[in-house]
């Protein structure tokens, strides 16, 4: 079985990342379930009515970290909390031929949140809500995206439905174009592309300091709130990375793209070095990407990206280990003026597996 990213790869989707400056616009190819999964529903009369954006904060529940080094725990997660996010049909009452904001139905919503807490968790971080205030004005900037049919951080007054709410979200989010809801977030989190290389969607869907996001969803584009005002104070891992070390399902392999962030603004990458090999067998070619470097916030922390050549993932009942040593990170003084003499590495282990096998 060759390595696939989230399934089977066709079509071809539009997104960008949310930063602090200018950013290109990103084509990418995404996988069957983008386009399948994503197909809007129109909401029923029964069904709210369309109004400014989501009126009420959407919380996370009973959302703990996944036990990763338990291969049982990960299957249940992935079979009863991600894949039915995923497969959430997705529903919205607004119009970008009236320019009406609309809002995307609660199932709709909660399947977005589940699916960025489920890769949260999986990473060992504290969940987030959905805040009704941010909601609202990424509703409205999914709606200017969609109704243009194009993306920016910084769109123009000249764009169809513009207003200065949605351009504000679009601003702090990441934005995607032709997917939406719960699949949108896969795609962050996947990250490919050649104009991806510092996997900025990854990063902030992954920021640790973080307790409140906002997610605007239409038919035909995505703005998820990403960029807190301030660094929340709470309690993370050390390093995120992806794929996270334990057992981790082949459907989620990010295509060979993978990435460790230091939660520590002090850390430096600039001179460190990756090896992976696989358990028992041969070391896998790496190709590094440059860092992104020490006072950097726009990027949220100090991370490392790198491509892995392929490899087949497990098939049946079997797992395959890859052991990852990364080496030579450094980090900065107090004052910010060197680094220091102080060298560390950081091993782990990733263990794919088949989430369809018991």
């Amino acid at each position: 079985m060759k390595r696939q990213a989230l399934l089977a790869v066709v079509g071809a989707i539009v997104f960008l990342v949310a930063a602090q400056g200018t950013a290109s616009v990103r084509t990418v190819s995404v996988p069957a379930s983008a386009v399948a999964v994503a197909v809007p529903v129109p909401l029923s009369t029964a069904d709210s009515p369309a109004s400014d954006g989501p009126t009420t904060s959407l919380q996370a529940v009973a959302f703990r970290p996944i036990d990763t080094g338990n291969r049982a725990a990960v299957r249940q997660a992935v079979l009863k909390r991600l894949r039915p996010a995923l497969a959430t049909p997705v529903k919205w009452n607004g119009s970008t031929t009236d320019c009406v904001a609309g809002r995307p139905s609660t199932a709709t919503q909660t399947a977005t949140l589940k699916t960025v807490n489920f890769f949260r968790a999986m990473g060992q971080l504290t969940p987030v809500t959905f805040d009704a205030k941010l909601s609202a004005k990424a509703q409205k900037a999914a709606l200017m995206m969609d109704a243009e049919n194009s993306l920016s951080h910084a769109p123009p007054t000249s764009w169809p439905c513009y207003s200065a709410e949605g351009a504000d979200a679009a601003g702090h989010s990441n934005l995607c174009l032709s997917c939406t809801g719960a699949e949108s977030v896969a795609q962050y989190l996947a990250d490919p592309g050649p104009n991806n290389t510092e996997a900025g969607h990854r990063r902030w869907l992954l920021y640790p300091f973080v307790k409140k996001m906002g997610s605007g969803i239409t038919s035909g584009a995505s703005a998820l709130w990403v960029i807190p005002s301030r660094p929340a104070k709470v309690k993370s891992p050390a390093w995120v990375s992806w794929p996270t070390p334990g057992y981790f399902p082949n459907e989620l392999d990010p295509g060979g793209r993978w990435s460790l962030s230091a939660s520590n603004d002090k850390i430096d990458f600039a001179r460190a070095k990756v090896t992976v090999r696989i358990a028992g067998g041969a070391r896998l070619k790496v190709c590094q990407y440059k860092p992104t470097v020490h006072g950097r916030p726009d990027y949220g922390t100090p991370a490392l990206v790198w491509e892995v050549a392929d490899f087949a993932l497990p098939t049946g009942v079997r797992s395959r280990r890859l052991d990852v040593t990364v080496s030579g990170i450094r980090t900065w003084n107090k004052a910010d003026t060197a680094l220091t003499k102080k060298k560390i590495t950081r091993k782990y282990s990733v263990r794919y597996f088949n989430a369809d096998v018991a």
